[in-house]
């Protein structure tokens, strides 16, 4: 019994502090029974300030946050395809669809994905290729040849077919 108080003595001592806490705090009062000191705590001697110099106002207009995009860029609010999806995009048309995101990458071995109306563009960086895939479908730029293939596989398989798409 003795060991079952002493393990709950800090539980009900947290808890009486807080309790007197919240007590004073909504009474807007010190507790009374509390002993005070009989003079009153002296106030600390003010110390000097120093002036600090003006602050410079510019009238010159404030630089966005962030530089603006090259022309023909893809800024979040005009997603746009660029470099290995606009070439992609070039030669697949308008089953791509039109991108939703700017592309951005999603692993720290430079591989990118780009959300598009009708699907997803996504580049892998150890096989450099281009990719499009609607979720079975997919179309990759593969030695600047436009090639589908189906099914789970990611990356374009060594027997895939040359489109016309």
């Amino acid at each position: 019994m003795r060991e079952h108080l002493t393990e709950l003595l800090p539980l009900v001592l947290v808890g009486v502090v807080l309790l007197v806490f919240q007590l004073s705090r909504d009474s807007g009062q010190v507790l009374h029974f509390l002993p005070l000191p009989d003079q009153p705590f002296a106030a600390p001697a003010p110390t000097p300030q120093t002036a600090l110099p003006p602050i410079a106002v510019s009238t010159k207009p404030t630089p966005p946050a962030s530089p603006a995009p090259e022309a023909g860029g893809c800024t979040a609010s005009r997603p746009t395809f660029v470099g290995g999806m606009a070439a992609l995009r070039a030669s697949l048309g308008t089953g791509m669809g039109e991108p939703l995101e700017c592309e951005r990458a999603v692993d720290d071995q430079g591989d990118t994905q780009q959300k598009t109306t009708t699907g997803l563009a996504y580049y892998r960086s150890h096989v450099n290729v281009a990719s499009f895939t609607t979720g079975w479908d997919h179309w990759g730029l593969k030695e600047g040849a436009l090639v589908h293939w189906t099914g789970d596989p990611i990356d374009p398989p060594s027997d895939a077919a040359p489109s016309a798409q």
